[in-house]
């Protein structure tokens, strides 16, 4: 009761108060604001009430009667010191309690989350090359969090000095923070001889000698032009090698004069065994027609064999032109096959730069090694593009071929795609599939089963014209192949492509013979009918039609 009585005093107080305000604000008005008379009357004034209730004032003027009003503004909440309800964490909110000194009304406020307040508790400074991090803790709960420094690496204030033509340079540095030196050499430049002076010519076995002054370092100088070894041209058979002596051939530097001379070795007799025994037979060419010399019980005489061997010496080994070359890949068997044939120039180059090397070495052929689908397929854009008139051959890897062999091989109608190979494959049929279609022009001799013997000579693959030989002799192709550098499946895909590329469709079946005959004397003497009874020169007649009929045979 005590409490309410106070409450009733200090609020009437307060109305006391506002009452001097009032009449001193009624004094302040002094015009009306209609007409500006400052004849003018207050009728009636309704004090605020409350804190929060305003209050009133009407005004009358005496001359014109203009009747206005002013508001009287409520006096508000005295709020009191505010007590703490709940507390704030640095996490959550809390709230807080006030009292109006006037009325009694209370009110609730929200304390805001405090948020950590953290301090460090352990940190390690980062240095060049071990990284550092600082540690902090929130210093009213128990939250922490590392910040990781990374190392800072080496800030190195360098000394150059740069290279001359005699003495090295070098880049020094020095790191700021720890101290560490690091050096780079640069070797010295050598002169750069200005209009030199050739004083000795080099020749094939001397060295010559130029002189000149350096641009750089204007001493003068003299340096060896190493000698230029002998350029020798192809071989010339001078003497033809026969089964009964040795031959001889030799080449010519271009430069000096100078003759290389080499011996021929004998060429090796072909046996045959027949029903009538052991005889020899030669092999040769006439025409576009095959025959032999046997030897069968002495039947034939030593002339006659003679003549049918020598004429079987003369073998048929094309020459060519030279041709470039273009290729991304290095490290392949039949790369290093490319830069062995000596009528080709081989230039690589890497896949990002193949338009430049192909404007400066104009190629006869591209070859690509393809190791990704993406690649093949900008690959074939490129094909397929009618402004590109180059031509193209692959390397594929085993896993784009699988995926994508039906698409290569209709890709070959494409005239600018010569083909592809794998990069499993033996190198020599890659020499032949790819190589030999941009050779093809120059082959123009008859259309035999030598031809493949001698183009396989000519591209240095091993072993194929001695398959050649012995199969058109009659004796045991398997055994032959067993004995060579290649397996049975290489020998017989290198001799179908020859053929193919050269268009002997005919000699193509060769390889059906290769890989399924085991003894072609078997076939031989079954269907030739030989005896002892026959003549020695019929007896050859009739190997020659046996032999020419299975080459031929569709």
């Amino acid at each position: 009761m005590r409490k309410k009585l106070i409450i009733t005093l200090l609020f009437s107080l307060t109305i006391s108060l506002f009452v001097i305000h009032h009449h001193e604000h009624i004094h302040a008005i002094d015009s009306c604001p209609n007409c500006g008379s400052t004849n003018i009357n207050l009728t009636m004034s309704q004090l605020p009430i409350g804190c929060e209730d305003p209050g009133f004032e009407t005004y009358e003027c005496a001359d014109c009667f203009n009747v206005w009003q002013n508001s009287l503004p409520a006096v508000g909440h005295n709020w009191g010191v505010a007590s703490i309800v709940t507390a704030a964490t640095c996490n959550s909110s809390g709230s807080s309690i006030q009292t109006c000194s006037r009325c009694g009304t209370t009110r609730t406020n929200t304390i805001a989350p405090l948020g950590h307040n953290y301090v460090i508790t352990s940190q390690k400074e980062a240095t060049c090359l071990t990284s550092g991090f600082t540690t902090y803790k929130c210093s009213r709960c128990v939250e922490t969090y590392t910040n990781n420094i990374a190392a800072l690496g080496h800030d190195y204030e360098y000394e150059e000095v740069d290279a001359s033509c005699n003495e090295e340079g070098h880049k020094i540095g020095i790191c700021k923070r720890c101290n560490d030196k690091t050096e780079e050499i640069f070797p010295a430049l050598g002169h750069d001889m200005a209009d030199p002076v050739i004083v000795q010519e080099a020749t094939c076995t001397k060295d010559g000698l130029k002189e000149g002054i350096c641009k750089r370092c204007e001493e003068k100088i003299s340096e060896i032009i190493p000698m230029l070894g002998h350029d020798f041209g192809d071989w010339v058979i001078q003497v033809e090698a026969t089964y009964f002596k040795e031959g001889l051939q030799f080449k010519t530097c271009s430069r000096c004069d100078e003759r290389l001379e080499e011996t021929i070795a004998k060429l090796n007799p072909t046996p045959l065994i027949t029903k009538a025994g052991i005889g020899v037979v030669g092999l040769g060419i006439v025409g576009s027609g095959i025959y032999f010399g046997l030897t069968k019980s002495g039947i034939i005489g030593k002339k006659i064999v003679k003549n049918v061997v020598e004429a079987a010496g003369k073998k048929f080994i094309p020459k060519f032109e030279t041709k470039t070359i273009i290729t991304t890949f290095k490290d392949y068997k039949l790369f290093e096959l490319l830069k062995k044939q000596r009528y080709l120039s081989v230039k690589t180059c890497d896949f990002a730069s193949l338009d430049s090397s192909i404007e400066e070495n104009e190629p006869h052929l591209i070859i690509i090694d393809v190791l990704s689908d993406e690649h093949l397929n900008e690959l074939v854009d490129i094909i397929n593009d009618e402004e590109n008139e180059n031509k193209f051959a692959f390397l594929v890897h085993p896993d784009v071929l699988n995926d994508h062999k039906d698409e290569l091989d209709g890709l070959k109608k494409n005239k600018k795609f010569i083909g592809y190979v794998s990069i499993l494959d033996d190198p020599y049929l890659g020499l032949v599939k790819l190589i030999l279609p941009i050779l093809k022009p120059e082959i123009k001799s008859d259309e035999t089963l030598e031809n493949i013997g001698g183009i396989a000579d000519a591209l240095g693959v091993p072993g194929i014209s001695k398959i050649i030989d012995v199969y058109i002799s009659g004796r045991d192709i398997k055994a032959t192949l067993d004995e060579g550098e290649l397996g049975i499946s290489e020998d017989a895909s290198i001799i179908s492509n020859i053929a193919s590329i050269l268009g002997f469709d005919t000699i193509a079946s060769v390889t059906g013979l290769v890989e399924d005959i085991n003894d072609i004397k078997t076939a031989v003497d079954k269907e030739s009918g030989l005896s002892e009874e026959v003549d020695g020169v019929e007896a050859a007649k009739d190997v020659v039609e046996v032999i020419s009929d299975l080459i031929n045979k569709e």
